[in-house]
């Protein structure tokens, strides 16, 4: 049998051992007319107030991407654009 490394923690954590989440990589397109800013929240002290990682100015029509290592848990992923209705937020 051949498996993955990512079967192979699924399979694992499914057993209640614990592994580590690994690394993520987020690719955020800006598609519209302004800039956006992307950030990604961990928990900290029952909040979502530890930044894991950011993309502070992504231009009209750009893309960029951010590799954070992760552990396991919820997390959020904000993006923000000057608009104070064009914001969204949501976990992970």
């Amino acid at each position: 049998m051949n498996i993955h490394e990512y079967q192979a923690a699924e399979l694992l954590a499914g057993y209640g051992i614990p592994v580590n989440a690994g690394e993520v990589v987020i690719r955020a397109t800006a598609v519209g007319e302004e800039a956006i800013q992307v950030t990604l929240y961990g928990p900290k002290d029952g909040q979502f107030s530890l930044v894991y990682g950011s993309i502070p100015r992504l231009l009209p029509g750009t893309t960029k991407s951010m590799r954070v290592k992760l552990e396991q848990g919820a997390y959020c992923l904000l993006y923000t654009s000057p608009s104070p209705r064009d914001r969204t937020r949501s976990r992970m």
